[in-house]
């Protein structure tokens, strides 16, 4: 097996030593053909960070992305990889790191599993270092936040994707082609969907270990959930009803409240009064629910799980506001 990893890299430098070194000490990185950094013009000291450990190692490669798309980074540098000997391309974030034993297991994963042609890592979090990570950490856990309990640290192996840090055959990119440089959100999705609609097996396997260092501000969690919300309009295919029910409901909730203006407006009274009390239903039914939700996560980590309470309301707002605009715009 030769082994090429692809990092898509924007203002990583205080994370990369840590993830590039991470690479280079793996138990058996004799199997690593390419290391390849794709920068989209970082701001910071990312790319002097990366030049540095370029001249020290020929298997380090940097690669520019000027365009600063991730779908574009991806493509990039699993191009490079293919057209440089390797054989399968593992993708990893900027912001994270790998387990020593990474790519020992995968190696073990690929000899044990011939039919499987996407390999997908389980995900450990960093520790949080202070209390506003922590909650982003638990709201990612909840089945009212992210939802990535289900991915996090898993403890067996598992059918089809969890996360976009997955390894790829050589023979997938032959024939789905590469990542749909148009999504800026959840392209990863989108390529393991179409992988496993040509027939192509996908797993997740939790020996394979990473670490993934999750946002420490909330505006950065409002702008993530924004952006997710908009690729809901964008590829609505690759979607569950699930990731349509923030603007469903929030739809729902505006409805209610110009139905119940309107009728009063007009002299409905009945109707004015009945849209009014099913809007204070589904506002107390919605609001019990999350509470109930951050008062589980309090019990088993203190006063933070608290504070899950108003970020579940804000983020699934920001949520559905990300579909709302997105939608306006692919309409009109």
């Amino acid at each position: 097996m030769k082994l090429g990893f692809v990092i898509p890299v924007f203002n990583e430098e205080k994370y990369l030593p840590e993830l590039i070194d991470s690479i280079l000490n793996q138990v058996n990185f004799s199997v690593i053909e390419n290391i390849v950094l794709v920068d989209g013009n970082s701001t910071d000291n990312s790319k002097i960070i990366i030049q540095s450990y370029v001249k020290n190692n020929s298997k380090i490669v940097l690669v520019e992305n000027p365009k600063r798309i991730t779908p574009i980074s991806l493509n990039l540098g699993a191009k490079y990889c293919l057209d440089n000997g390797s054989d399968i391309v593992q993708f990893i974030g900027g912001h994270s790191k790998l387990s020593k034993n990474f790519t020992q297991e995968l190696c073990n994963a690929v000899e044990q599993f011939p039919d499987v042609s996407i390999f997908t890592s389980s995900l450990i979090f960093f520790q949080a270092k202070i209390k506003t990570e922590k909650l982003i950490q638990l709201h990612a856990h909840s089945i009212l936040g992210r939802n990535f309990k289900k991915f996090i640290d898993v403890e067996k192996n598992l059918d089809g994707f969890t996360t976009g840090f997955f390894a790829v055959k050589k023979k997938v990119f032959s024939e789905i082609g590469f990542y749909n440089e148009k999504l800026i959100r959840n392209q990863d999705v989108d390529f393991a969907l179409r992988a496993q609609n040509k027939g192509f097996i996908v797993m997740t396997f939790h020996k394979i270990k990473s670490y993934y260092k999750t946002p420490s501000e909330l505006n950065l969690l409002f702008r993530q959930m924004y952006k997710t919300g908009i690729f809901v309009s964008v590829n609505p295919s690759t979607h569950k009803l699930k990731h349509k029910i923030p603007a469903i409901f929030f739809g729902f909730i505006f409805l209610l409240i110009a139905f119940s203006i309107l009728f009063s407006f007009l002299g409905f009274g009945f109707l004015a009064t009945a849209s009014f009390y099913l809007l204070v239903i589904a506002l107390i039914g919605y609001s019990a629910g999350c509470f109930l939700e951050s008062l589980k996560y309090f019990f088993k980590n203190g006063i933070t799980g608290l504070f899950l309470f108003p970020l579940f309301i804000s983020t699934h707002f920001t949520y559905a506001l990300g579909t709302f605009v997105g939608y306006w715009k692919k309409i009109f």
